[in-house]
């Protein structure tokens, strides 16, 4: 069982995502509840700084590139897709707040399992070259 959990690519994306989620969500908490950041700033940086994270950490343990791609140029397509994904990060979060009176944290919550979907189907096809299986 767990040699078939280590295999699967799904698996995977999704711890590498959670470790770097965890990092995202305490540094938008540090940011906005104590240095006093203005939460869509918190957000934006806390979303960028674990996703360069989540790179290096799917480069490593979760997708294997079957594109042409120098790193550098696979990096950028990378956090390309990322900045896109920070857009609906903050769509979500600013829905949340200001439409809906949810909660910074429901929003963020909700903003996760969006992205997370959004994440994995572009940066395996796109990113990485990779067929859906």
């Amino acid at each position: 069982m767990a040699t078939d959990l280590k295999s699967n690519q799904l698996f995977r994306f999704l711890l590498v995502g959670s470790f770097t989620f965890l990092i995202d969500f305490l540094l938008l908490l540090g940011l906005t509840d104590y240095l006093l950041i203005h939460y869509l700033v918190s957000a934006s940086l806390a979303f960028f700084f674990a996703s360069t994270i989540n790179y290096f950490l799917s480069r490593r343990y979760v997708f294997h590139s079957k594109t042409n791609f120098s790193k550098k140029f696979e990096y950028f397509v990378f956090i390309s897709f990322t900045f896109l994904g920070a857009l609906i990060n903050n769509i979500v979060i600013f829905i949340g707040e200001n439409y809906t009176n949810s909660d910074l944290w429901l929003s963020k919550i909700i903003s996760l399992i969006i992205v997370t979907v959004f994440n994995f189907i572009t940066k395996k096809i796109i990113v990485f070259g990779e067929e859906i299986t």
